[in-house]
């Protein structure tokens, strides 16, 4: 996602998100689906959000960051653990990654917290989801390769 590009950074720091942190993240939720691809397709359902993010933020099945500026979140990652349908190696995927377009340096400091939870959680690979070219080719700077492309149809 849109999250990675460098620039510069003061007081921002990475945490793990907290129940408080819930209406800033769908806020950026609802922010990144906006100005996505995904806005025609995809509608934001604040309900079904928060059951996803409790869980996460309680470490069920993946974990969530935030960036935090003096005491705004400005950005957000959402990860999830799982055996891999292929392999049955533990594969860490995206759920959510987005950042504040005015705080766009965290994006590298939220996905290296991913990496490393990851790689502590056992993992052996991840998966990071790229909905731009743009967004694609930051990440093979960070040495992931593509894997497939997904196409969404809104079906009703």
């Amino acid at each position: 996602m849109a999250a990675i590009a460098d620039a510069p950074v003061s007081t921002t720091t990475i945490r793990l998100a907290e129940s408080e942190d819930l209406s800033a993240i769908l806020r950026l939720g609802e922010q990144f689906r906006a100005a996505s691809p995904y806005r025609d397709v995809l509608v934001q359902n604040d309900d079904h959000a928060q059951i996803i993010l409790r869980k996460l933020i309680r470490g069920e099945g993946g974990a969530m960051w935030v960036a935090d500026r003096a005491g705004e979140v400005v950005g957000m990652i959402g990860m999830i653990l799982f055996p891999h349908y292929f392999s049955g190696e533990l594969m860490a995927s995206e759920l959510l990654f987005y950042v504040d377009p005015m705080s766009r340096g965290m994006g590298l400091k939220l996905l290296r917290a991913a990496e490393a939870w990851a790689v502590a959680c056992g993992a052996r690979s991840i998966s990071m989801i790229a909905p731009t070219e743009d967004i694609g080719r930051i990440y093979a700077r960070f040495h992931y390769q593509p894997s497939e492309r997904a196409y969404v149809k809104r079906l009703a």
